[in-house]
């Protein structure tokens, strides 16, 4: 679907970006294939992102737990209620990630201790 850019700037300036996002109106629109609104999104949730996990995670886990938050936000992006707000259903794409890689973490941690205590190196 490609649209002129004419179309691509009104759609744009539609869209307030400073502080008053429209998380639901762009949210929709990219559900209905406008690529310009899923550009915009994923462009102020990964913004979003950031500066929730950066009170949460240690810097050298941000760009991870970005990533992995999007690429969630993506693929379950058909679950998404319109009639809801979209920032809560973000912040719970956020902490499941958070839980999903703590809980990886430990089960790694979980299988290789008995080998690492074997080595006798701790």
């Amino acid at each position: 679907m490609e649209i002129s850019q004419e179309q691509a700037m009104a759609r744009k300036q539609s869209w307030p970006l400073a502080g008053t996002f429209a998380w639901e109106s762009a949210m929709a629109a990219s559900l209905c294939g406008d690529t310009l609104a899923y550009r915009t999104l994923l462009q102020e949730s990964a913004r979003w992102l950031r500066r929730y996990y950066g009170v949460r995670l240690a810097p050298f886990a941000l760009d991870d737990a970005v990533r992995d938050a999007l690429l969630v936000l993506h693929t379950r992006r058909h679950t998404f209620d319109s009639s809801r707000a979209f920032l809560p259903w973000l912040a719970a794409i956020a902490r499941y990630t958070i839980e999903r890689n703590a809980n990886q973490a430990r089960v790694a941690r979980d299988i290789t201790s008995p080998f690492i205590r074997s080595l006798h190196i701790y």
